[in-house]
């Protein structure tokens, strides 16, 4: 017996005289019914959306979290002195998005980036310290390294500008006051009339923004040292001109016991 014949839309059958509706006992046997059973376009759209749910990322919330913890990360980096790691910190945020680190890092971390330089600053300043309580030491290495000393002081203060303006902070002229103090013994390295200048100058700025007993205290500190060390370069002064004219009374009688 041939296969019967059925029409493209499967919904017909030839009898061998004319067509007649496919009867519905053979409908689950017909490749009508296989062609009903396979899914539409419609149903592959919406098994598609089911089984593969679309989930929206937002992307700035995303980029401000990386950058927060970037601010996070150089505060740590300063705390422990690394200048260098802290900077890329800042750099690489701003690579992510300038705008969400221009809030975070110059607005929401600011004051506390800034005192990490500060702290970075006032390492460096206990360095320079040791090397003032040794004036008297004659060496190049010595005189390197008292030319060399402010260089990390400086850059530590003046990258904490980009976060808190010089001119409102008390613990940027306070620093720097006590820097220029530092210069002000070594007048072979520095000009220390101009030092106490910039001494004066910081020294000044600071009092204005002190606002607390413990400031005040720090400048009164620091007043007192100014004082001790005028004292010290009195005595010096006065104790290398009296070197100086032993040695010249010391020349006068050599050459008159050789010219007699």
């Amino acid at each position: 017996m041939s296969e019967p014949i059925y029409s493209p839309d499967g919904s017909m059958v030839w009898n061998g005289t004319s067509w007649v509706a496919v009867e519905t006992k053979l409908e689950d046997n017909s490749l009508a019914a296989f062609a009903r059973s396979l899914p539409t376009a419609g149903d592959n759209n919406q098994n598609l959306t089911q089984s593969q749910p679309y989930v929206l990322v937002n992307v700035e919330n995303t980029n401000a979290d990386k950058i927060e913890n970037l601010a996070r990360v150089m505060i740590d980096k300063l705390n422990r002195g690394d200048m260098a790691t802290a900077k890329e910190c800042w750099n690489r945020a701003k690579m992510i998005d300038l705008h969400y680190t221009y809030e975070i890092f110059e607005k929401k971390y600011a004051y506390q980036i800034a005192d990490g330089y500060f702290q970075v600053a006032l390492s460096e300043l206990n360095s320079f310290r040791g090397l003032y309580d040794n004036p008297m030491t004659i060496s190049v290495q010595f005189r390197i390294e008292v030319e060399a000393a402010p260089t990390l002081v400086k850059l530590a203060l003046e990258n904490s500008t980009a976060f808190v303006p010089g001119q409102n902070s008390f613990d940027y002229n306070y620093l720097y006051s006590v820097m220029w103090l530092y210069c002000r013994r070594f007048d072979l390295v520095w000009n220390r009339e101009q030092c106490q200048k910039n001494f004066e100058s910081y020294f000044g700025a600071a009092y204005k923004l002190a606002n607390s007993s413990a400031e005040y205290n720090q400048l009164r500190d620091l007043r007192d040292m100014w004082k001790d060390q005028m004292r010290e370069i009195k005595s010096e002064t006065k104790s290398i001109v009296f070197y100086g004219i032993i040695v010249a009374l010391g020349w006068v009688f050599f050459m008159a016991l050789v010219l007699n």
